[in-house]
């Protein structure tokens, strides 16, 4: 009896595509990079094992071995596999054996900066070890984790890997999946297991993405059968530094000129706000040193579903968002949305410059759906000549739980006349709050505050010297106490 097995890529576009073969019936697929390229197995009409990759352009292309399997391939085409032993195959060079693995060795994986994980088999093809390998360090040794076996599945950009230790005198108890990265070795994720979780063992892992998320099979408590599992960590809070000056920066004051070695450390620091909010998470802190910050990435800085702290280092006048803003050439400060659930910190900052006809909101800094708490800001000289509602040349606060405290909002303009904007916009309507405190918005050439659907809190504030009055609110109930309200122009409040 024949036995057809057939490979077939699926995406959103096209659908499933079979990849087609070049000889035989069994046809597998073992990775897949982000260029659509895949690669794998075949086995031909006599028997023969053979690798290949296939893409859509030339279709299935045998790698030249006489047999073997292809494991994975990187973003730059670089194909990892087994045959007579490990190698690396790349379109230029052809095969290259890794041959200080031994010839009883399998790569497993490989990540963007050509590191391969993999396995280093004893003669009895059964008993390995998992290592790591680049061309700079050789072989590491991963360990076993005391088992007398272990193999590598994935690897990750940082280096870090995943497989599993296994005791095969221990049938069905000798498993032991793990983590390993350079800081602390090999670790038996089963044991960083919460004494609540509803798993009750982790009993195999394949594959960690750059987030260090890892995907593995394992046992929920009072069942019997496997269930697949995604594994997400939950690190703690870090801090990254921004510094555009950095002594390591080959052009100072220029994100696009960058430290090679930058990645948010206090000798290595980012040059840009956006890198280091990107590579945050919750709870995590983006301490910025004192500097002019313009440029790509130092505007129009967005901050999505998480709720991080990011602060200057020396206060608002060190720490300046130029965003050099002109009319042909519109760029805002920042834009916070969708975190409802954790709570972020904008503070000490200078945000200047920014120019807008049509923006998602503030000119200077606009949040939607999110709790921000907002200090010791000062938000000058924005500018925004769009009349819908929601826009503002200085803040723009939409449906949330906002704290706004010891701010200064000035010299801001909108559109002569346009009362559906303002210096600071307020729109928060159920469980919305929205609390001013200690602020001064003076001297801008529209209204100070301009609220719809809201209840707001205005305290300690000095709004004053506004060309189109002081508040102007509409449909909600708004508490002023101990505010100064003085020499606004049309329209007071």
């Amino acid at each position: 009896m024949a036995i057809s097995i057939m490979t077939r890529v699926w995406d959103s576009t096209n659908g499933m595509v079979d990849i087609g073969t070049l000889d035989g019936d069994l046809i597998l697929a073992h990775g897949i990079n982000n260029a659509g390229q895949v690669v794998g197995e075949y086995l031909t009409s006599d028997g023969i094992q053979r690798a290949f990759i296939w893409d859509n352009i030339n279709g299935m292309v045998d790698l030249g071995l006489d047999f073997g399997t292809a494991c994975a391939i990187n973003g730059t085409g670089q194909v990892v596999g087994g045959a007579e032993s490990a190698f690396i195959w790349d379109s230029t060079n052809g095969v290259t054996y890794l041959d200080s693995l031994g010839k009883t060795a399998v790569a497993r994986a490989i990540n963007e900066v050509g590191q391969v994980a993999g396995n280093v088999f004893k003669e009895d093809g059964i008993v390995s070890r998992a290592v790591l390998w680049d061309s700079d360090n050789g072989v590491i040794d991963l360990g076993t984790l005391g088992r007398d076996t272990s193999q590598a599945w994935g690897i990750n950009d940082f280096g870090q890997v995943v497989g599993n230790a296994i005791d095969h005198s221990l049938y069905g108890s000798g498993v032991a999946p793990f983590l390993w990265d350079s800081q602390n070795g090999m670790v038996n994720l089963n044991s960083l297991l919460s004494v609540n979780s509803s798993w009750a063992e982790i009993s195999s892992v394949y594959d960690i993405n750059n987030r260090g998320q890892i995907v593995g099979q394992g046992y929920v408590s009072g069942d019997s059968g496997t269930h697949a599992f995604l594994i997400t960590p939950v690190p703690q809070p870090q801090t990254y530094y921004v510094d555009d000056d950095a002594p390591d920066d080959p052009v100072h004051g220029d994100p696009s000129s960058s430290d090679p070695l930058e990645d948010g450390s206090i000798v290595h620091p980012f040059d840009a706000i956006q890198e280091a909010i990107d590579a945050a998470y919750d709870g995590d802190t983006v301490l910025v040193a004192d500097g002019i910050y313009t440029g790509q990435g130092n505007r129009d800085i967005e901050v999505s579903t998480k709720g991080i702290t990011i602060r200057s280092l020396n206060g608002p006048e060190n720490c300046i968002i130029d965003c050099n803003a002109t009319k042909d050439e519109p760029y805002y400060g920042f834009y916070f949305h969708d975190n409802e659930d954790s709570n972020s910190i904008l503070s000490g900052f200078t945000i200047t410059k920014g120019y807008s006809w049509s923006v998602i909101g503030g000119v200077g800094i606009t949040s939607r759906g999110s709790r921000l708490t907002i200090s010791d800001c000062n938000i000058r000289g924005n500018k925004v000549f769009g009349s819908r509602s929601g826009f503002s040349s200085g803040i723009s606060l939409i449906e949330g739980i906002y704290f706004i405290n010891n701010c200064t909002i000035t010299e801001n303009a909108t559109k002569t006349g346009v009362l559906d904007c303002g210096a600071l916009y307020a729109r928060s309507s159920g469980n919305g709050q929205i609390t001013i405190n200690n602020c001064t918005i003076t001297n801008n050439n529209t209204v100070g505050i301009r609220c719809e659907n809201s209840g707001l809190m205005i305290t300690d504030c000095n709004i004053s010297g506004n060309t189109s009055g002081g508040i102007y609110c509409e449909d909600g109930n708004s508490t002023i106490t101990d505010c100064k309200i003085s020499d606004n122009g049309l329209y007071l409040f």
